[in-house]
């Protein structure tokens, strides 16, 4: 049976990076977004917040990325980034259940933490943080990718596919020299202020998402996983336990910090035999 792999939100960066990583392995690709894009694919139109438009569009697949909604809290939306992320979630994998589901790879979020967005819970409870700690969010877009692996714990035990939900921080691709300079040089700038300490120094190389996506799609256990992805490079000269007692003293502060990272990746790499190698260092200027 040939693998045909659908990609939802194929049109933004994060899909774009994954038609790359897809063309370079030979895949049978459905691009899926509200426009036509570019890449080495069949592009399919869908409004996925629709039914029977989300029916449509993953028709024909046996293997899912799904990327599309909201990418972070908008004021001007408030929760319909909550209804609305939910409801392309639930209307794309009752779809894909409708077909020949092999394994579905879903894009969540490192906020599920709720140490991102307002209301903060402000520090961890201990770091590096796995994918068993708590997941506290209480923003629209947080609670969206809460629900969004719920949903897919619930379809794998209904369907007997396997699902992969991906926990990933910032992540920037190449070309965007501006945007990374912009981020990382103010976490650079004052890695003790909030934003930087809610970040948790951490970032990702977007061809190195996308690889983990690609590869999570080869995972056949019937299973739901849920992995955090991440870089354990840090763009300030510091060390992490340094910055981390500093900045979270009250969060317990585990063995292996500055080797794994804020972010704990162990089980990506066991799972998926990911690991990432690209930083943005070449991107900014040495340290002061």
């Amino acid at each position: 049976m040939t693998r045909v792999v659908a990609v939802t939100g194929a049109g933004g960066r994060v899909g774009a990076a994954c038609l790359r990583a897809l063309a370079d392995r030979g895949e049978v690709v459905i691009a899926v977004d509200r426009r036509r894009g570019n890449g080495p694919a069949e592009w399919r139109r869908a409004d996925l917040r629709r039914a029977r438009s989300a029916r449509r569009a993953l028709a024909g697949a046996t293997h899912l990325i799904h990327l599309a909604g909201y990418p972070a809290p908008d004021p001007s939306l408030g929760w319909r980034v909550l209804t609305d992320n939910v409801a392309m979630t639930a209307n794309v994998l009752d779809a894909f259940a409708g077909g020949r589901p092999e394994t579905a790879v879903l894009a969540s979020s490192f906020c599920v933490y709720g140490l991102v967005f307002p209301p903060s819970l402000g520090s961890p409870q201990y770091l590096p943080i796995d994918e068993d700690h708590p997941a506290k969010a209480a923003d629209p877009y947080g609670l969206s990718k809460i629900a969004l692996e719920h949903l897919a714990g619930v379809w794998s035990e209904h369907t007997g596919a396997t699902s992969v939900a991906i926990r990933f921080p910032w992540t920037a691709a190449p070309g965007e020299s501006e945007r990374i300079s912009r981020y990382l040089g103010s976490m650079r700038d004052d890695p003790h202020s909030s934003s930087s300490a809610g970040s948790l120094w951490t970032s990702v190389h977007i061809d190195d998402l996308a690889d983990a996506f690609v590869r999570a799609l080869d995972v056949h256990d019937g299973r739901a996983h849920v992995l955090n992805v991440s870089s354990p490079w840090l763009p300030v000269d510091e060390a992490l336990t340094r910055l981390a007692a500093s900045a979270h003293p009250r969060a317990e502060r585990r063995p292996g910090l500055d080797d794994v990272g804020a972010l704990d990746t162990r089980r990506a790499r066991e799972l998926l035999g990911w690991a990432p190698t690209r930083t943005f260092a070449d991107v900014l200027p040495s340290p002061r």
